[in-house]
């Protein structure tokens, strides 16, 4: 915004651009009732993460001795 600002690069910036610059925070309120809804969305997909790369290395695991006949399924 400060380069938009000036009409120049990034690199025209200085430390005092940016002590002068401002940001806008939500109140803490707003970001602690935000904070509750992600939580659960961000560890659900942890988790995900986590079984897709042990399901992953379970099959990496069996898939050749299937192929080879080394074990079969039962019906």
């Amino acid at each position: 915004m400060l380069a938009e600002n000036r009409k120049t690069t990034m690199g025209h910036i200085t430390q005092e651009h940016l002590q002068q610059s401002r940001i806008a925070l939500p109140p803490k309120e707003l970001t602690l009732k935000l904070e509750k809804i992600i939580k659960p969305i961000f560890e659900k997909k942890m988790n995900n993460e986590l079984e897709s790369q042990a399901l992953k290395e379970i099959r990496d695991w069996l898939l050749p001795m299937l192929m080879n006949g080394q074990v079969s399924i039962r019906n």
